[in-house]
């Protein structure tokens, strides 16, 4: 991908509205080729709403700097062409440094319905969320990828991002809840968290299609956790290309909803799901060696993981879609003879009612800044559960 040499402008969003001074559609649609930056600023506009067709992104190099908590929508009838943003060719790439940026509620016949990729275009999320997008398949013989579609020779990279509750959703052929990508495409995710997305066919989080030429995807640290086919979640309808990188969480008998984020319908915390400090796979820090899409270095890469997705500094704690291991320590107790066992003093006392047989509990300390969180597993002749409490 080239461009030709340009000063780089930098355009701030001032109105959330579909078009019109100021709007994001007005901005990008002024814009004739080069690098240039768009600011949205939570201050300024907090949600930013189009209708019709989508922003067509195209001979550009735009780079798109959130601050704060921004939702975008295109809340128009699905239809083949209601995405958020089209991305489309190769001298074509969107970079989006999210800090807070919500892509949410979109819905398109067919294909990525946040984001659609095409003839060789370049893609890169930092820090966002992709939430309830949906690709009904209505009028289509299939659908893919309801939070983005990686077509043929496109790229995507994606850095502590979120994918949600995105569901690619024809009645019979729906292909890769979140992220689908066809032939010869290349998608990476480093410290991504893939939960409750749903394909009606084949797989519930990212579906690489086959083909002559195949495409290739790589995740790194990423959990994959609660997505379903169908409405049901396995160990095998997760993420089905095969270049994953290891050291991700993936949906198991022992890594459910319930177990990675102490519920089976965990609450999100400002549009993100943060896993309890059990998770039972060990982080390996990323390092230069990584795979990269073309035109990303790993140090880009690495850059941006030094903090997650909420902010936090990643040092030692288990945060938004890492997955590191804390050493447990074991402790068997019974029950008081009354059902209920009680461990430490007031204020920092676990109490479990019901237990009426000897019960193990496994003990995680995790710090956060000044603060120490204790998870704990409860298991039982009839249950094993996560909990987790503040000790100071």
């Amino acid at each position: 991908m080239s461009f030709a040499a340009n000063a780089q402008n930098t355009h701030a969003v001032m109105n959330g509205d579909n078009s019109g001074t100021g709007t994001l559609r007005d901005i990008i649609g002024s814009l004739s080729g080069g690098s240039h930056t768009i600011t949205i600023n939570a201050n300024d506009v907090s949600a930013i709403t189009l209708t019709g067709n989508h922003i067509i992104i195209s001979n550009l190099d735009l780079t798109i700097q959130v601050t704060g908590t921004v939702t975008i929508t295109n809340n128009s009838t699905p239809g083949d062409f209601t995405q958020v943003f089209f991305v489309n060719g190769s001298n074509s790439k969107l970079t989006v440094n999210g800090d807070g940026l919500v892509f949410q509620n979109s819905k398109a016949t067919m294909r990525g319905a946040a984001v659609l990729l095409e003839n060789g275009a370049n893609f890169v999320v930092i820090n966002s969320t992709f939430s309830n997008n949906e690709t009904t398949g209505s009028s289509a013989t299939s659908s893919y990828g309801s939070a983005v579609l990686v077509g043929f020779g496109c790229s995507f990279t994606a850095i502590n991002t979120t994918f949600s509750n995105n569901g690619s959703n024809h009645p019979n052929n729906g292909y890769g809840g979140a992220v689908c990508g066809f032939q010869n495409c290349s998608a990476y995710f480093y410290h991504c968290t893939f939960i409750k997305n749903n394909a009606s066919y084949l797989d519930g989080a990212v579906h690489l299609l086959a083909g002559a030429i195949p495409g290739i995807m790589f995740a790194y640290n990423s959990i994959f956790v609660g997505n379903t086919v169908g409405g049901t979640a396995t160990a095998t309808n997760q993420f089905n290309a095969a270049n994953v990188a290891g050291n991700n969480l993936m949906q198991s008998d022992n890594n459910t909803l319930e177990t990675v984020f102490g519920s089976g319908n965990p609450t999100p915390i400002n549009n993100r799901f943060e896993p309890l400090c059990m998770a039972s796979v060990t982080t390996t820090a990323l390092t230069g060696s990584i795979e990269t899409a073309a035109g990303v270095t790993a140090d880009f890469v690495l850059s941006h993981l030094a903090k997650d997705q909420a902010g936090k500094i990643r040092t030692g704690i288990v945060t938004f879609g890492a997955v590191e291991n804390q050493q447990p320590f074991t402790l068997e107790v019974a029950s008081e003879g009354n059902g209920t066992v009680r461990i430490g003093t007031s204020g920092t006392q676990i109490t479990e009612s019901g237990i009426n047989a000897k019960m193990q509990i496994k003990f995680f300390v995790c710090t956060d800044a000044v603060v120490v969180y204790c998870c704990y597993l409860l298991e039982t002749n009839s249950y094993r559960r996560w909990n987790n409490i503040l000790v100071y």
